[in-house]
């Protein structure tokens, strides 16, 4: 590569990180537009709301997980590659606006309001945080691969986009129907050991379901038919992983014991045990695909 276009290649690089740089700042700007009865300064640095910084941060954190997926210069001179993550960035950004209400109300289980936004609930704010990651992931891989034309390639973003944020939903609705204890109760009463297990399960399923959706296009039916074995896989594995840290790890207490008593480092291991074991079963399914 001759010198002229490593300096191409390298000013496209700079200019797509300070698009990054700015839909991230544009976003934090955005959400105080949408939080008008309170300020995110004020409210964070003022206040001191961990909590809310956490939700904060969920959200940042997947605004750039979905963006990565369009940084990298493909070759000299490829300026389209700025443009493509432009236009990606205005997607990321208009979805994680959208969801921001629902993910409130999913974790709260009451209408949207100014208190559900600025709690001082942490255990909300870690599965909230989580819910938004989760999500960031499964944009991410909806936006990884290429399609036989432009049309398929829009309407397969949009279709895998929906069905990984409602396996998303799913798999925190369905966390209750394989815990002795109510999962979902505990995050709304504050429990930090609830909001831990549920906020594992959260960035674990987003992880698998970004492998599963990402990849080159090869027709509807080996698309859908390869997500539906994932999330099954998926949820099997997880779940299947926690009884199993309950048999062999929790040797001195138990997953409904921990809940009950409200045990945070405990919960915390298996909050980061499950994304580590999500992490193979993302490779078995690139390897797959």
């Amino acid at each position: 590569m001759s010198t002229a276009d490593k300096l191409s290649s390298l000013a496209i690089g700079l200019v797509q990180i300070l698009i990054v740089v700015g839909f991230l700042g544009g976003l934090w700007q955005l959400l105080n537009l949408a939080t008008r009865s309170f300020d995110d300064h004020e409210e964070i640095f003022a206040r001191g709301n961990v909590a809310y910084l956490i939700q904060r941060l969920g959200i940042t954190a997947a605004q750039l997980a979905g963006l990565l997926s369009a940084v990298g210069v493909s070759g000299p001179h490829q300026w389209g590659d700025v443009g493509w993550l432009a236009i990606a960035g205005v997607w990321v950004t208009v979805l994680l606006l959208a969801v921001h209400p629902i993910i409130d109300r999913l974790v709260v289980a009451r209408r949207r309001d100014v208190d559900a936004t600025r709690s001082d609930d942490v255990a909300a704010s870690l599965v909230k945080a989580a819910f938004y990651l989760g999500f960031g992931f499964v944009v991410n891989g909806s936006l990884t691969g290429t399609a036989p034309n432009v049309g398929t390639g829009l309407v397969a973003t949009v279709v895998f986009t929906l069905l990984g944020g409602a396996l998303l939903v799913g798999g925190y609705l369905l966390i209750d129907l394989v815990n002795p204890y109510p999962v979902r109760r505990g995050v709304r009463e504050g429990r930090l050991a609830s909001g831990f297990e549920a906020a594992g399960v959260l960035i674990a399923l987003g992880l698998i379901m970004r492998n599963a959706i990402a990849g080159d296009f090869v027709g509807w039916g080996a698309a859908l038919g390869g997500f539906a074995l994932t999330a099954v896989v998926a949820l099997v594995v997880l779940y299947l992983t926690r009884w199993l840290f309950d048999a062999l790890v929790l040797t001195g207490t138990s997953i409904r014991a921990v809940h009950e008593t409200n045990q945070v480092l405990p919960a915390a291991l298996l909050a980061a045990l499950l994304p580590l074991v999500a992490l193979p079963v993302t490779t078995v399914i690139g390897s797959i695909g």
